[in-house]
């Protein structure tokens, strides 16, 4: 948590966020985030290629950088990917 904490900070010093999630080769199917509020910050990490972030057709390379969307309003999933992918998923929840 103190590292993921100390990571946003360098990422975006003012997002507001009391929820991180890790994953290891997740492959999520488009959804949205029902239990989320506001935005999102995701980051991937590892050794892989492609794995993007697709959110409503558009597609975001998350590789070493930091994305922020509305998980909560916009439906997204990840492509397919060869390799080992992390990625760190910042949010809030409802209350």
């Amino acid at each position: 948590w103190d590292e993921c904490q100390r990571c946003m900070r360098e990422i975006d010093p003012e997002f507001k966020f009391d929820c991180c999630m890790i994953n290891h080769n997740a492959k999520c199917l488009p959804h949205k985030d029902g239990r989320n509020v506001g935005d999102s910050y995701i980051l991937g990490l590892g050794d892989y290629t492609d794995g993007f972030l697709c959110v409503e057709g558009s597609y975001f390379k998350i590789h070493h950088r930091p994305t922020k969307f509305n998980g909560s309003l916009l439906e997204h999933s990840t492509n397919d990917w060869e390799g080992d992918r992390w990625s760190i998923v910042w949010f809030q929840k409802q209350k």
